[in-house]
């Protein structure tokens, strides 16, 4: 019987062993440096009867078994997979369900459109959806939650997430309060996570115990230490932000909050990210508590200067603080820079975001969007079934690995899944293209397979 190689093989190498996986299937396998070279033997074209001549059948037999098995190499006549297994619908749902909003499993509340800190990066002041600065009324934020729960009804088997967002949420705390207090009243026993991303500015005492009672977990901003973290993250009047976010992370871990930092990686503090980690362990030795760090880099808009420095040396940024991290104990990973990384090691095929039908976004007017950097409007809370029978809505949910134009094919389509869809709009205003960092993704995933995988299997 003669073999070949699946077009769809990519191989990983380092040292004389590798890692070879599927850009489709999303299926990956360790091997060693004669696996290795039998792989490339087959690459280059030659037959399996061939290899046979050359090892003997103890050797091959082993491998071959692996790779029929994850179709790395396929019987000459054998037809290919092609197509990304992968569909949004899959979720045990019919299309009847689907149609009354059965994929929606994340709600966005954005409680405000206010904030109190005026960051260089920041993609709502660009945005034409951040305009009216509105804080959410009770009646909105109520109606927006049981339409949300009436939807959560038809997809039982996943748990539903609430996210408050603004602006900086914070702003208009009483709502996100009694929008707690409501929901677990009112939805008594459902169990729900709950996220908050806020910069940090607002936290007291009686918000932070409520964070604590209701289980919020806090995705806290700071970009670094002291005057690192002011560069970027500052006040109106241009004061730094960094000493009472210092401040209220003391009374968040005080108080056994879940939490972590949330890290824009930028040219100003790529060189400064170990701090963070230090800062970190600084806090657990204090508190007796653990808080993560997770790492992106700027999204849906274009400031040369934040990062203008060549990819492979950004990537050695991140490769050092995830190194550095790990002597530490601190886990820098759930971020979007170790987002197709993750999918790797969890040999998973998905969309990028929640943002592509399973998410709901509403601004204190009661519009609908998919997310809240998607300046695409689904529709408006008073008619919010009409949303998921609209070809808006249809045409969202595909956009899924092997869908998007610019991305089939490549290398690491199945993890990456097109990246950011809000970003992917912002740079080229096509849904099916790709966002802008692609080859910086590439990159930090092929250095993280490296180092935190084959290292690991020839260590």
């Amino acid at each position: 019987m003669n073999y070949r190689v699946s077009q769809f093989l990519n191989i990983i190498e380092e040292n004389n062993a590798g890692i070879i996986y599927s850009s489709k299937t999303g299926k990956n396998l360790y091997v060693n440096k004669d696996a290795l070279k039998i792989i490339h033997l087959l690459k280059d074209g030659m037959t399996w009867s061939e290899l046979e001549e050359i090892y003997e059948s103890s050797e091959l037999k082993p491998l071959l078994d692996k790779l029929i098995e994850k179709k790395f190499i396929l019987e000459e006549n054998e037809e290919e997979q092609k197509e990304i297994i992968f569909d949004i619908k899959k979720i045990n749902l019919d299309e009847e369900k689907i149609k009354k909003g059965g994929l929606v499993n994340n709600l966005r509340l954005v409680v405000t459109e206010r904030c109190n800190l005026d960051c260089i990066y920041c993609y709502e002041r660009a945005s034409n959806l951040y305009t009216h600065k509105e804080n959410m009324s009770w009646e909105t934020a109520k109606e927006s939650i049981d339409r949300f729960f009436e939807m959560t009804k038809l997809n039982p088997q996943t748990k539903p997430t609430i996210r408050f967002f603004g602006g900086e949420p914070l702003v208009n705390w009483p709502i996100i309060k009694q929008s707690l207090e409501y929901i677990e009243e009112a939805y008594k026993g459902m169990s729900v996570n709950y996220i908050i991303n806020t910069n940090g500015t607002l936290i007291t005492k009686e918000i932070a115990e409520a964070f604590a009672k209701y289980k919020v977990h806090v995705a806290l901003s700071m970009d670094g230490i002291g005057d690192c973290h002011d560069l970027t993250r500052r006040y109106m009047d241009g004061r730094g932000s960094f000493e009472i976010i210092d401040h209220n992370v003391d009374i968040l871990l005080e108080n056994k909050c879940s939490m972590n930092l949330a890290t824009v990686c930028t040219d100003y503090n790529y060189a400064h990210l170990r701090d963070l980690v230090d800062y970190a362990v600084e806090k657990r030795e204090k508190y007796n508590y653990s808080m993560g760090i997770a790492l992106s880099h700027v999204h849906m808009i274009d400031i040369k200067e934040l990062s203008a420095a060549e990819v492979d040396k950004q990537v050695n940024y991140i490769r050092d603080v995830i190194a550095y991290s790990e002597t530490k104990k601190v886990n820098v990973f759930g971020g979007l820079i170790s987002f197709g990384f993750e999918r790797f090691l969890n040999q998973a095929v998905g969309g990028y975001c929640a943002g592509i039908g399973c998410e709901i976004s509403i601004n204190p007017a009661g519009e609908v969007f998919p997310c809240s950097g998607v300046e695409i409007q689904l529709g408006t809370l008073d008619k919010i079934g009409d949303i998921f029978t609209s070809e808006q809505y249809l045409e969202l949910i595909d956009r899924k690995p092997g869908n998007i134009e610019a991305c089939v094919d490549c290398s690491i389509e199945c993890y990456c899944a097109g990246g950011c869809y809000a970003d992917a709009l912002s740079c080229n205003g096509k849904e099916k293209n790709m966002p802008r960092d692609c080859a910086l993704k590439k990159s930090e995933f092929n250095a993280l397979v490296k180092e935190y995988v084959l290292a690991r299997q020839q260590a």
